[in-house]
């Protein structure tokens, strides 16, 4: 029997390879990195609040009784006020609108209308209106409701501004230490973003119970011990870390968690949080602090002490 001309030249394919890479020069390098974890570690989501998903628009670092005033002045300020009468605007636009859709459908239905094909046209796009309406009043309903976060938009661009932040000093690394593949380490769960921060009625509805200030709290921080003393600061890390590690969580990290790896690689997660830590001026005691954190979990994951 003639063998399969396919079989045959994937088996060359393949034998090829294998004696290329025995007779490398040099080692493939492999880095892997939990993008969850590093855009949980990020200074920026220090900010976001998981229950209402958006960023407080207050400064980071920030004293509790000074960041309770800025919230405060937030949620009484007159814009407020304005995104309160904007609503209201916008919901009196609704109501014209379903009149003149009300109207447009009792023509459809007269026995001796025969425009229907223009009528069927004015539908169609009263309805779209009205559509836009109703995502505008849904996003300036949050922004009222919630005026002290970031709204629908910016949270996105936000969001994305940490994905890509995160993933170019990925890139960076790899190209300076000479990594040929670079893999995610982060358990698959359902992925949601970036669906769940599209405007309309579902949006605003996020994890409660994670609470935002440990991580905040925390980078503010002057005085920081080892994870190994007694009753250490970090331990407000290693909560943060453990709420958003989560799958409802992880959902809503601006990171695809996906490919999962077993083993093997370098993990390069230490070195990228650094680089993000330096550029935006985060205590290099604070970094201490994550670093020696991020190896004790890394070390737990690899002994198969901590279950995902």
């Amino acid at each position: 029997m003639r063998p399969n001309s396919h079989f045959v030249f994937l088996l060359s394919f393949l034998s090829a390879f294998v004696a290329g890479a025995l007779f490398a020069v040099e080692p493939i390098r492999i880095a892997t990195i939990d993008l969850s974890m590093a855009a949980s570690l990020h200074p920026r989501m220090a900010l976001f609040d998981f229950d209402r998903m958006g960023f407080f628009k207050v400064a980071p670092g920030l004293s509790q009784e000074a960041f309770q005033k800025a919230v405060l002045a937030l949620k009484t300020s007159t814009e407020t006020v304005e995104l309160s009468e904007l609503r209201l605007e916008v919901e009196q636009k609704i109501a014209v609108i379903e009149r003149q859709r009300a109207t447009l459908l009792a023509k459809l239905s007269e026995p001796q209308q025969s425009d229907i094909s223009s009528l069927t046209i004015e539908i169609n796009k009263v309805a779209d209106q009205e559509q836009q309406l109703r995502v505008q009043l849904s996003d300036v309903s949050y922004a009222a409701a919630c005026p002290d976060l970031t709204n629908p938009a910016t949270t996105r661009e936000i969001l994305n501004q940490i994905e890509s932040e995160i993933l170019a000093k990925v890139n960076a690394i790899a190209v300076k230490d000479g990594y040929a593949l670079v893999l995610n380490t982060t358990i698959p769960v359902p992925y949601g973003y970036p669906v769940r921060y599209q405007s309309g009625e579902t949006y605003g509805q996020g994890v409660p119970g994670i609470n935002f200030s440990l991580f905040y709290a925390f980078l503010a921080k002057n005085n920081l011990v080892h994870p190994s003393d007694e009753t250490p600061p970090s331990r407000d890390l290693i909560n943060w870390l453990e709420l958003t590690k989560f799958p409802d969580a992880v959902n809503l990290l601006p990171m695809r968690p996906y490919p999962l790896v077993l083993s093997g690689g370098h993990s390069i997660l230490s070195e990228v949080i650094q680089q993000i830590y330096v550029d935006h001026k985060i205590d290099p005691e604070v970094f201490k602090v994550v670093d020696s954190v991020i190896h004790k979990i890394e070390q737990l994951h690899s002994a198969g002490k901590v279950a995902d």
